[in-house]
């Protein structure tokens, strides 16, 4: 009953955060957020790592995952703003003890990352994909 009363407040953020914060932050659809959740939870994801937190939509979905696996996610986010943000609503959630927020610039932060990633969300600058994906792919579980 706990969790799903966890689990229930987390969709209720979500459901939030769609109707009254997503102009302007470029989130993925709900549709696509319970894709990432499945994928996630599929895959026995233990650290999921995303480029471009926004206001940490995406992110909450892998966490409704991550709650089962027993795994974390490490986010990135280049803009104080959303990033100030981002924290709020991972708070709200009730996830933020499985979240590491990353503030600055991604091409350089992520060259920290030393474990395996088990997913790899890109959803940032796209220019920066192939620089991304050089410097983390070797991290990625095949």
């Amino acid at each position: 009953m706990a969790s799903a009363k966890a689990e229930q407040k987390i969709l209720d953020v979500l459901a939030d955060m769609y109707l009254n914060q997503r102009r302007g932050m470029m989130n993925v659809q709900p549709e696509d957020g319970r894709l990432l959740r499945l994928l996630a939870e599929a895959t026995g994801a233990k650290h999921i790592v995303e480029i471009g937190t926004s206001n940490g939509y995406s992110g909450i979905w892998f966490c409704l995952a991550l709650r089962t696996t027993g795994g974390k996610l490490t986010t990135h986010e280049i803009d104080a703003g959303r990033a100030s943000l981002a924290r709020e609503n991972f708070k709200r959630a009730g996830v933020s003890h499985i979240v590491t927020l990353v503030e600055g610039d991604a091409h350089k932060t992520v060259t920290r990352l030393k474990e395996p990633i088990d997913i790899l969300h890109l959803d940032a600058d796209k220019a920066g994909y192939i620089d991304y994906l050089g410097k983390l792919l070797p991290l990625a579980r095949p």
